[in-house]
């Protein structure tokens, strides 16, 4: 069936929210992932979510607690930037016009029952951008597109993540991954290399990229140091992966 979105295949429409999603495959297909929405139970949900131990000690930042006051300011960000993707998405025909934004709109993970709903509540979320842009992310949010002359595959571009626990240890964010690379980067965008890290020691993540073709480098690196309200402060480690396409 047509829809504002039809000429990007896979790309799914729920016409109750106006918003394009894409669905993981089977037996996962009642999760999706949809651009960000300004409201309050994705507020509520992403605060929830950032302040559970099991999350926020496997992130740099934000802070700990993670107020209200961040999680509306970081929304409205966000929301602002995938809808300008959006606009531009269902304006666009041509994929190598599509390869000039540096951020991708399917962003957030929602589940539903429903094979035509774009989901409920927020459950996590998956950023893709390039790294080797060196460009701040709230510059990226005001602007997400590549200079002229610039495009998506000449681009290092990175993955960061996090999932509620109740969906912890199902694959969600391995399908997440491989749809994202199925549908929307490998075909359309053409990235050709990503680099990211993982923390030393959480295999759950290290497992979500090799599944996908990820393989360790046998690099160590330093990536900071964890928010001092997290606890203390130690310097903290993570396991180069790769790709190449």
């Amino acid at each position: 069936m047509s829809h504002p979105f039809s000429h990007i295949p896979g790309v799914s429409y729920d016409p109750k929210t106006n918003e394009p999603f894409l669905t993981l495959a089977p037996p996962l297909h009642n999760y999706r992932l949809t651009p960000w929405r300004d409201d309050e139970v994705d507020v509520q949900s992403n605060m929830e979510i950032l302040n559970d131990k099991r999350v926020y000690m496997n992130l740099l930042g934000p802070p700990y607690p993670y107020t209200e006051e961040m999680a509306k300011s970081w929304i409205k960000q966000k929301h602002e930037c995938t809808s300008r993707l959006v606009k531009y998405l269902q304006e666009t025909k041509g994929w190598s016009e599509i390869q000039k934004i540096s951020a991708c709109p399917f962003e957030v993970i929602r589940y539903s029952e429903n094979i035509e709903s774009a989901g409920g509540r927020l459950l996590g979320c998956i950023d893709a951008r390039p790294e080797s842009l060196n460009v701040k992310p709230g510059e990226m949010w005001k602007d997400p597109f590549f200079p002229d002359g610039d495009f998506a595959g000449k681009q290092q571009w990175m993955f960061g993540d996090f999932l509620s626990p109740d969906h912890h240890g199902k694959g969600v964010m391995s399908a997440c991954v491989a749809v994202l690379l199925a549908r929307f980067f490998d075909p359309i965008m053409r990235v050709k290399y990503w680099r990211l890290g993982a923390f030393v020691g959480n295999w759950a993540s290290r497992r979500v990229f090799e599944k996908n073709g990820f393989h360790f480098t046998g690099e160590t690196r330093s990536c900071g140091k964890r928010v001092a309200s997290k606890g203390e402060p130690e310097e903290l480690f993570e396991w180069v992966m790769e790709l190449r396409r």
